[in-house]
């Protein structure tokens, strides 16, 4: 149940990037350490 789906995401913005707003889209690109 999708409900259910839950995650956690730590995320630092690169470069001189603004504060991230709530419901903000995003693009994620994952560190090698992380897959």
């Amino acid at each position: 149940n999708r409900q259910k789906l839950v995650y956690l995401v730590e995320a630092r913005p690169e470069g001189d990037a603004g504060p991230l707003q709530p419901g903000q889209i995003v693009d994620v690109d994952l560190a090698d350490s992380a897959r």
